[in-house]
């Protein structure tokens, strides 16, 4: 049996060859195989060789060796190291004004870490500061008992108020920008809505109060509802998106 290369490509030539004696000598021949090696992988498919010797007509083993090739499968299964997909692009600025931040994210998913296999290296998520404008000033004398008013909307940092008819309107006007804060994360496009029109749906929980349905919706999901403080952790279904309301003691509204 001889092996021929060429580039990439083995040829495996198969050889009969029959021992004659002539006067009495032995011709040479191939003769006496090592044992098979082991596996070359610790799982799944690999392959396995052993080596035969040729011997000469004086019987000698000579340096000159035959490899034969087989396959070997371990029933074990291989680990897979995990790998990071794609970067997400970058969310939008978080706030309207003033500094915030853009993330961008990505998961170890390409493929997920199996059978013991490494976990991706480095983090999942990554940020970058941002600034789309400055927030207006807090107005010189402004006093802070008008915020009591019915209609008024606190800011976040509960140091000035607007009118609630002032949220998304596109135009910032509270000093820390959570006028408009959580309707640029919706991409501006909120719009005022009716709720008198929604379908009755049971969820165990109190729907919206006859008489306090107003408030912003995009794309139907709700962003703002205006209802009773009094009201808290109230549920309702939209189309048939559910959100979850929360109220504080002063009576701003907020969704999560």
């Amino acid at each position: 049996m001889r092996l021929f290369h060429s580039g990439t490509v083995t040829l495996l030539v198969l050889c009969i060859i029959v021992p004659a004696t002539v006067d009495g000598d032995v011709s040479s021949a191939w003769g006496e195989w090592d044992s098979w090696s082991a596996c070359s992988v610790t799982c799944g498919y690999g392959s396995i060789t052993k080596t035969g010797y040729w011997f000469n007509e004086e019987g000698v083993k000579t340096n000159e060796t035959f490899v034969q090739h087989s396959g070997c499968y371990l029933n074990i299964k291989c680990p897979v190291d995990g790998n990071w997909t794609m970067w997400s692009p970058y969310s939008a600025c978080s706030k309207p004004c003033g500094q915030g931040i853009r993330t961008r994210t990505r998961y170890c998913t390409n493929p997920r870490p199996l059978n013991g296999g490494n976990e991706c290296m480095g983090g999942g998520s990554d940020q970058t500061n941002c600034k789309l404008d400055d927030c207006p000033p807090i107005p010189p004398n402004f006093d802070i008992e008008t915020c009591k008013q019915p209609g008024k909307l606190w800011c976040k940092s509960k140091r000035m108020c607007v009118e609630a008819s002032q949220r998304c309107d596109r135009k910032v006007q509270c000093h820390d920008g959570s006028d408009e804060s959580l309707c640029y994360k919706y991409k501006n496009s909120a719009r005022e809505m009716n709720y008198g029109t929604l379908k009755r749906v049971t969820t165990g929980k109190e729907g919206l109060q006859e008489g306090n349905t107003r408030g912003i919706m995009d794309d139907n999901i709700a962003i703002t509802i205006v209802m009773s403080p009094t009201l808290v952790g109230k549920r309702y279904e939209y189309n048939p998106v559910c959100v979850v309301l929360y109220h504080d003691s002063n009576g701003e509204e907020d969704t999560r």
